[in-house]
């Protein structure tokens, strides 16, 4: 069926995007109504809104400041400093250093939650695994350990699981 057989004019049922007025709007906003275009539009799991919504309340998500990714920072370079430096002095086998790394990755991320009282932000979880990471070279650097399998080890799980750790909670 055409359009013309509903008995309306395609021309007066034609809706344009609000930020692309040269686009037809093929879908409306389930926050403010505003008609949009499908490179405006922005999947949620309650439907599609604009990319202002989205903005709006994400605005209210990520609630840190500056010195929460500095405070995260210097939790996770510390953590990756002391346990660089004990992956360097402790005789345990290579594999046990990646094991342990892991589990204490979890806990400076507990940690750095705490320190930030629960505050997000986009990039904390790149801040926090930079921290971790320059903590071991530093380590690294100071004792001559850059050959030294458990120390990377131990750093390199530690990076890891901060990060995705901090990544998942966003």
């Amino acid at each position: 069926m055409k359009r013309e057989d509903h008995g309306y004019d395609s021309a007066e049922a034609l809706v344009h995007c609000t930020v692309h007025p040269d686009r037809e709007a093929t879908l409306h906003c389930n926050k403010c109504g505003s008609p949009m275009c499908i490179k405006c539009a922005v999947l949620t799991p309650v439907g599609y809104r604009c990319k202002a919504c989205v903005r709006g309340i994400e605005s209210t998500y990520y609630n840190a400041t500056a010195f929460d990714d500095l405070l995260a920072f210097v939790v996770a370079g510390v953590a990756g400093l002391v346990l660089a430096a004990l992956a360097r002095v402790l005789p345990l086998p290579y594999f046990m250093w990646l094991v342990i790394g892991f589990p204490v990755g979890a806990l400076v991320v507990e940690l750095i939650i705490w320190t930030v009282q629960r505050h997000h932000s986009r990039t904390m979880h790149y801040v926090a695994a930079t921290g971790a990471a320059l903590g071991g070279l530093l380590v690294m650097l100071v004792l001559r350990a850059f050959t030294h399998p458990g120390v990377w080890l131990a750093v390199g799980s530690v990076v890891l699981a901060i990060y995705y750790r901090m990544k998942m909670r966003g």
